[in-house]
C-alpha cells in the first residue's frame, strides 16, 4: 500500500490494539503522550509504529499503522523514510 492516508477498514478498539501489537512485533515499545498515557506501540528497531489518534475534523477515532524504511542520504547520512500510512477506524469509541 502507497503512503497516504488510506483506510482498509474498521474495528473495536480492542482489536486494532491487537492487530498494532502484532504490527510492530516482539520487543515493542510503549509510545506515550505528554501526560503519559499509552496512545502505540513501536516495534524495536523502530521501523514499525502503531497509534490510536482522535481525529477532531472527522469527529472519530482512527488506528494508524506506519512503516518506515533507512537509507542513505547524498551526505552519507542514516534517514528514515515512511514507507506506509495505513489507518483502521475505530468503531464504537
Amino acid at each position: 500500500m502507497d503512503k497516504g492516508l488510506a483506510t482498509i477498514g474498521s474495528a473495536t478498539e480492542n482489536v486494532a490494539t491487537n492487530a498494532g501489537k502484532a504490527w510492530v512485533g516482539e520487543g515493542y515499545k510503549s509510545i506515550t503522550d505528554n501526560a503519559g498515557n499509552v496512545i502505540g506501540y513501536s516495534s524495536n528497531d523502530g521501523m514499525r509504529a502503531f497509534r490510536m489518534q482522535y481525529k477532531p475534523r472527522e469527529g472519530m477515532w482512527r488506528a494508524n499503522f506506519t512503516e518506515n524504511y533507512k537509507y542513505i542520504n547524498e551526505f552519507g547520512d542514516i534517514t528514515n523514510k515512511q514507507l506506509k500510512n495505513v489507518h483502521i477506524d475505530i468503531l464504537g469509541k
